[in-house]
């Protein structure tokens, strides 16, 4: 653990160097001591993953908390691996991304929040004392806010702030409930002795395991807790995005995990309200995607909804592991714990290429681009690999993971009885809706911002991205690459976290297919990739010496085309908003024309998120009565305030006269 332990501390002194060396060694120095943490980042952890092996280490604390212990098992292992790995490439984004800004804007301590941002990350998942472990927590979430508030003098990006911070701690409170029930009846705030009392106890097993999950639900953003996603992430600068998408929200998978593993397996019923609210949220966040215009935006709504996925994925889990069918529960969570990771990889490399866009046009608008893969071709190439990836494309890594979580739906769908069976079929059935309507989504968000004619003035000076923010982006889009080509490979940084989380159970066989399985997946995409490398040359074969000649595409007789003539963004889109809208609800934004010649009308409308509009006007109705109760005390009688003043010195008198 020494080696990951400075790995640690050599993240932290990462985000420090700007603010101390001259301008000229800042980025070599700054980005050497990144890649000698991540080094030792990986060889700290790397033995914990594939060996299975276990480690602790302990530091005396005040006699109230007891010793503070750290250790590092085979789960938390593996999502050491996505924050190291993807946390690496963020701040080697971060370094190029941050070039566009002003050099008054607080860049330096930018630095230091997103060095605190993945150390605190890092440290948390080896807390195993519940005081160090919402330490590591409020750091954590303390980081993300003052980055989401980079650019807080906007009145958006302040109020997305606000409301991120608010929420955050709405699921802090809820963890540290939860943790403060364990250790009150386990007389001891040690993480492990939590476990072993509380196990004793199915009731209080039962509480526990329902406020944590519920407190790490906020951080994941699983349905209904993640109306934070879609304000913060189009608040915070790109890079930040992308490592709260890609790596930040897995924290709160790791935490669900972890209650498991202080409480035991949850009973069927809740695994099955999971197993519903993960659904729901990758059904309706992929919707919710579709039909925005915001391009960060349709990216949180689609974390919302490969969050989703992963956690049905667990959760299915959960139910075959609660019926005795551990075969189908191995191919589950191997294909949970394969999605989160190349998630990370993905969602960074589309938050990225995103933000490549916006710092070149200042726009998020997918409505006010075009036509940017002539300007930004490596961009648009990157970004094609993402949303290949994200939409489960073979050759890209989406499919393997995904392709796990079908197989073990099939295998576990006859396990017992019709109600498993219409559970999993239902399940199958929501995926599969999910992967097509993300088809949808991607289709929409690449074309309409790379193909096609420019649709404003806003894409005229673009050009392509600073060499190290597309040297982040090609690292993540090879590893894209490299999960759907060699599967076999990723799958082994996963066998240990399925064994572990399965305590032991016999998995041998299960993996034996799964490796089987990959490897045949793995031949036929070389053999795929050698066919058309083939007719690719072939071709640049038969064609050399030939001219190459362009036109304009024939318009059928039409002489006077432009940019208001393609697809926009909403009309690509209205077939499956106007389906959803039942569901979904809608909002309309209408200027009606005024006076004889009128200067301007307006109308513009959308899909509502019914969730957050439900949240918003409980609130609503709850403040408005409280606050109406409290205006009755301020009448206008002064007689009224006579009295008050009458009863606030007989109060004191009294508390007075007893402490006396």
């Amino acid at each position: 653990m020494h080696n990951y332990t400075a790995g640690i501390i050599l993240f932290l002194c990462a985000g420090f160097i700007p603010s101390i060396l001259p301008s000229k060694f800042k980025s070599p120095a700054y980005l050497a001591v990144l890649f000698a943490g991540a080094v030792f980042s990986l060889l700290g952890l790397l033995p914990f993953l594939f060996s299975g092996s276990l480690e602790s280490m302990t530091f005396s604390g005040p006699p109230l908390f007891g010793d503070f212990k750290f250790a590092l098992n085979p789960v938390s292992a593996f999502f050491a691996l996505i924050i190291t790995v993807s946390g690496a490439a963020g701040m080697l984004y971060a370094e190029g991304h941050l070039k566009g800004y002003s050099a008054n804007k607080g860049i330096k301590g930018h630095y230091v929040l997103i060095s605190l941002l993945i150390s605190s990350m890092l440290a948390l998942v080896m807390c195993r004392n519940v005081f160090a472990f919402m330490m590591a927590w409020e750091l954590m979430s303390l980081a993300s806010f003052f980055l989401v508030m980079f650019e807080g003098e906007k009145e958006d990006v302040f109020k997305a702030g606000i409301n991120y911070f608010i929420i955050m701690h709405i699921g802090a409170f809820l963890i540290g409930a939860g943790f403060v029930i364990g250790a009150l009846k386990a007389g001891s705030f040690d993480i492990g002795a939590i476990s072993v009392m509380v196990r004793g106890d199915e009731k209080t097993a039962g509480i526990i395991f329902l406020l944590l999950a519920a407190g790490f639900a906020v951080k994941a953003g699983l349905m209904p807790f993640h109306t934070w996603l879609p304000r913060a992430h189009p608040a915070a600068p790109s890079h930040v995005s992308g490592m709260m998408s890609g790596i930040m929200i897995k924290m709160g998978i790791f935490g669900i995990l972890l209650a498991v593993s202080i409480t035991g397996f949850p009973e069927l019923r809740i695994c099955y309200i999971m197993l519903a609210l993960s659904v729901i949220s990758a059904v309706l966040g992929i919707i919710y995607a579709a039909g925005e215009s915001d391009m960060k935006k349709i990216l949180a709504y689609s974390s919302v909804e490969n969050i989703g996925i992963i956690m049905a994925g667990f959760s299915l889990g959960f139910i075959f592991k609660n019926y005795g069918n551990v075969y189908a529960a191995v191919f589950m969570f191997a294909g949970a714990f394969l999605h989160a990771l190349f998630h990370s990889f993905f969602k960074e490399l589309l938050f990225f290429g995103a933000g490549a866009v916006y710092q070149n046009t200042h726009t998020r608008n997918i409505e006010e681009l075009g036509g940017l893969s002539k300007k930004m071709k490596a961009t648009a190439y990157l970004f094609f690999c993402g949303a290949l990836a994200i939409t489960a494309m073979p050759f890209f890594s989406g499919f393997i993971s995904e392709f796990l979580i079908y197989a073990g739906i099939i295998t576990g769908a006859k396990t017992n009885g019709p109600v498993l069976f219409t559970a999993a079929i239902m399940s199958a059935g929501a995926v599969s809706l999910t992967g097509g309507l993300a088809i949808i989504a991607f289709t929409r968000l690449y074309s309409v911002i790379f193909s096609g004619s420019s649709r404003s003035e806003k894409t005229d000076a673009a050009s392509e991205t600073n060499g190290l923010s597309l040297a982040a982006m090609y690292f993540l889009a090879f590893m894209c690459l490299a999960g759907g080509v060699l599967p076999q490979y990723f799958f082994k940084a996963v066998s240990a976290p399925v064994s572990y989380l399965l305590d032991g159970a016999h998995t041998a066989d299960a993996f034996a297919v799964i490796q089987g399985l990959l490897k045949s997946i793995s031949f036929v995409l070389a053999l795929g990739a050698s066919v058309i490398a083939a007719v690719y040359l072939i071709r640049k074969i038969s064609l050399r010496g030939k001219k190459d000649e362009s036109s304009e595409t024939w318009g059928c007789g039409y002489q006077k085309s432009s940019a208001r003539v393609q697809y926009t963004a909403d009309s690509f889109s209205e077939p499956l908003s106007a389906v959803s809208r039942s569901v979904t609800g809608k909002y309309e934004d209408l200027e009606k024309p005024k006076g004889v010649l009128p200067k301007k009308a307006f109308y513009g409308s959308g899909l509502s998120d019914v969730i957050e509009s439900f949240f918003a006007a409980c609130i609503n109705r709850f403040t408005g009565r409280f606050f109406g109760s409290l205006a009755n005390v301020q009448s206008g009688n002064m007689q009224h305030y006579i009295l008050y003043g009458l009863i606030f010195l007989l109060a004191a008198f009294v508390y007075a006269m007893a402490v006396k």
